[in-house]
């Protein structure tokens, strides 16, 4: 005989498969041009903008786009670098490419130990960029499919959240980058929380370990402590909610719980250890109180202009956008319905308090910007109300379509409905009120207004028992994904791959120079900044948090700010110091436009024309030091203080070709001046982002001085015997030598790296047992 409930089990998952698969439409539709046309999902006009490019791609499509420059600038060129790197058979922890050095995996944006960024381990960097993008929304579409079932919506209610959170204003306008990484991870947490909770199993611990560790590992600090704060609140919430098990089975939850931290606190381990280091070295502010966001941006959740980096209403993109679709009015009040009244309550309860301190109303934000929480931007919780808006909306069709229609009750959800269908218009009328003229159509006010009420149609003839339950759910899934994919399709334009960081003679020259490593710097903005880091050139400026003790060094002889250090045209033009040829700045790249380059050339003593491409004019530094230059021992000078020695740096009579200024005596005394005979020379061997080995010949006792910036971590071998790697000229590293012939190699080796992975690797063991493991599942 046939186990009827068996069958029922079968249809029912298939009918959530059918969901699954809708969901995973979705994504294929947003990113079809990827699949179809083989095009990439980038912002390539910010590259091309460039003098360089000038009429390489002749009737280019030219669009706005918003303020993601992140994008090109930071997060598609670390990706380059390690994908670079990797098919190399090397795990790049080192930058080489910006600020004269850097480390790489403690500034965590290259998100390296993040599993899906694994893609750019075997794949073209590009295809591997496209891919990562629909990965990013599947996740957050799937666990927020997988969240809604675990708290018993029905398959319309699921997929209609799912669309709502992983196609909303923030997820589309911060994609690409870490902070989305990181954010697709909030409702595997709550999913993690509310199973291990349910059934207390060490494989609901592990699920809960992981999804805390991951948007560690994804490279957002920022974003991962607004994370693991929700899931703090939803672990609170589920700790006191009622429970049959009584005291015991909420000790055993809060106990795995704590485990469970720890375990995420070892995954991520990897990670966080060095950029704890990292963060002890930048030059950034971790006490600054951000604001919150103005209370008139929250219009921005009528707004589907995201476009521009200030679009038509006056919101700032991304940081405020909040679109998520005009069924959002109508579905979360009836919340309100829904058969659990706490867990709605709960959920508007977050809602309002995230955008209490979003918007800067109530005690809250005060309340966290006097816990100093290390600069964090907390209206960017924007991402925690948009989650819980989405899955009370959610909640709110599950309710309506399990509603039996009656007249008795109707009043009741269309009460509901009519508050938040009126609440809609009149934002959609504020909003109007004070928008230009929108080019896009779907983005006109007047427009949205019509999806509103489109949506409140559907919703009023369920409510008077014009549609059945599975009409509904089909009509709204409809309106849904008609909003969300307008809205969210091409906010990344889509373009052929040779538009990207395309091949041009200005950086195939450059690459082809012969000689000793060196360095460029660029002036007048032609090119995008790090576009070394793609062209596989070594820049002594860049974009990004500087480390101190660059910032330092430079302050007074060049461009010195919190988002990036290097030379700048006042410190060329005007040099009383060799600071900059210390940096092994060879070569300057101007726009052929720039009356800056024709005053460069003017100093003959200084510089020279090498070659003009692409617009671009290339301008040789005749002054510049060696990539790593010997210093014999007997120039030493000892200054111990650091001010002392930047001022000594910052003296015209220094001269670093001559003389090296350490903190102490490194030789053991041995500084006695010899009679050399001949000259000092140093070979390069071999170069790598973490590494290189130089075969160095000195005729006396010699201060070997590579033009690499000195950081924990960094080691040195002279014939192959460990030496002490020493600060030298405040900024640099250097190694004392013997005369005679010697094999000199360092390399990134920092013990922060392998704690991390030492720890984190241990947590991984501990959790794949946990999931392995067999046990009888309790009820709480």
């Amino acid at each position: 005989m046939k186990d009827p409930t068996g069958q029922q089990g079968n249809s029912e998952r298939r009918k959530w498969i059918a969901a699954a698969a809708l969901v995973v439409a979705l994504t294929g539709i947003q990113y079809a041009p990827v699949f179809l046309s083989g095009k990439i999902p980038f912002p390539a006009l910010i590259v091309n903008g460039f003098p360089p490019y000038a009429g390489l791609y002749p009737g280019w499509e030219q669009r706005p786009i918003a303020n993601i420059g992140d994008l090109v600038t930071q997060f598609f060129p670390y990706h380059a670098l390690v994908s670079r790197e990797v098919k190399q058979g090397r795990l790049p922890l080192w930058n080489p490419n910006v600020h004269s050095g850097e480390p790489l995996v403690g500034s965590t944006q290259a998100g390296i130990f993040y599993p899906p960024n694994a893609l750019y381990f075997f794949m073209n960097v590009k295809r591997a960029w496209a891919l990562q993008l629909v990965l990013e929304r599947l996740l957050a579409s799937l666990f927020t499919l997988l969240l809604l079932k675990e708290l018993g919506a029905t398959r319309a209610g699921a997929v209609i959240s799912s669309a709502l959170f992983a196609f909303c204003g923030f997820l589309i306008a911060w994609q690409g980058q870490a902070i989305s990484d990181a954010a697709v991870w909030l409702p595997f947490i709550c999913y993690a929380l509310l199973r291990l909770h349910r059934n207390g199993t060490w494989r609901s611990t592990a699920l809960v370990a992981l999804s805390f560790a991951m948007p560690v590992l994804a490279g957002h600090p920022e974003t991962a402590a607004h994370l693991a704060m929700a899931g703090l609140v939803v672990a609170a919430a589920l700790t006191l909610a009622r429970s049959t098990g009584g005291i015991s089975s909420r000790l055993r939850f809060v106990g795995k719980f704590i485990i469970a931290c720890l375990i995420a606190m070892g995954l991520a381990a990897v990670q966080m250890i060095p950029s704890v280091e990292w963060l002890a070295s930048v030059h950034r502010s971790l006490s600054i109180a951000w604001p919150s966001l103005p209370f008139r941006a929250i219009l921005a959740f009528v707004s589907r202009d995201i476009i521009r980096p200030t679009n038509y209403s006056g919101f700032d993109i991304p940081e405020q956008a909040a679109y998520m679709g005009t069924i959002l009015f109508l579905a979360a009040p009836l919340a309100a319905l829904h058969s659990s009244k706490r867990l709605s309550a709960f959920l508007a309860a977050c809602v309002l308090g995230t955008l209490s301190i979003v918007y800067g109303f109530g005690p809250l934000l005060p309340f966290l910007n006097s816990i100093h929480l290390v600069g964090i931007k907390h209206s960017r919780l924007i991402l925690v109300a948009t989650f819980g808006l989405a899955v009370l909306s959610g909640l709110g069709i599950s309710a309506i379509q399990r509603w039996q229609p009656n007249s008795s009750a109707r009043w009741k959800p269309a009460l509901l409905c009519a508050a938040g269908a009126t609440t809609g218009l009149v934002m959609i009328w504020l909003t109007s009120d004070r928008t230009q003229k929108v080019e896009e159509t779907l983005s006109v006010p007047h427009n949205i207004a019509i999806l509103l009420i489109v949506s409140a149609l559907i919703f009023f003839a369920r409510i008077a028992g014009r549609l059945s339950s599975r009409q509904f759910g089909f009509l709204a899934i409809a309106v849904v994904s008609f909003d969300v994919l307008t809205f969210s399709y091409d906010f990344l334009p889509f373009v052929r791959a040779n538009e990207i960081f395309p091949k041009i003679e200005l950086f195939d020259r450059l690459r082809q120079t012969s000689g000793d490593p060196y360095r460029v710097t660029q002036l007048g903005g032609p090119y995008a900044s790090n576009a070394e880091i793609v062209y596989e050139l070594e820049s002594a400026s860049g974009y990004g948090i500087p480390l101190e003790r660059f910032y330092r060094f430079m302050e007074g002889g060049g461009r010195t700010a919190d988002d990036g250090v290097g030379p700048d045209a006042d410190s060329l033009m005007n040099m009383k110091d060799r600071r900059v040829d210390m940096l092994n700045v060879r070569y300057i790249l101007v726009p052929s436009a720039d009356p800056l380059s024709a005053v460069l050339r003017k100093q003959t003593d200084r510089y020279r024309m090498r070659f003009t491409a692409n617009n671009t004019d290339v301008i040789e530094n005749l002054h510049v030091l060696p990539r790593a230059r010997i210093v014999p021992a007997s120039r030493v000078e000892i200054i111990e203080s650091e001010s002392d020695q930047l001022a000594r740096l910052r003296d015209s009579t220094f001269d670093p070709e001559r003389s090296v200024i350490l903190s102490k005596d490194p030789t053991d005394g041995s500084r006695e001046a010899g009679s050399p005979q001949g000259k000092s020379s140093v070979t390069w061997q071999q170069r790598a982002a973490d590494s290189f080995h130089l075969k160095v010949s000195a005729v006396e006792n010699s201060i070997l001085v590579p033009s690499q910036i000195y950081y924990p971590g960094w080691k040195a071998s002279v014939d192959g015997n460990p030496v002490n790697v020493v600060p030298a000229d405040f900024a640099f590293m250097a190694v004392p030598l013997s005369a005679g012939t010697h094999e000199v190699e360092f390399f990134y080796d920092p013990g922060s790296v392998k704690l991390g992975a030492a720890v984190s690797v241990i947590s991984l063991l501990l959790t794949v047992v946990l999931m392995l493991r067999r046990e009888r599942i309790e009820q709480p």
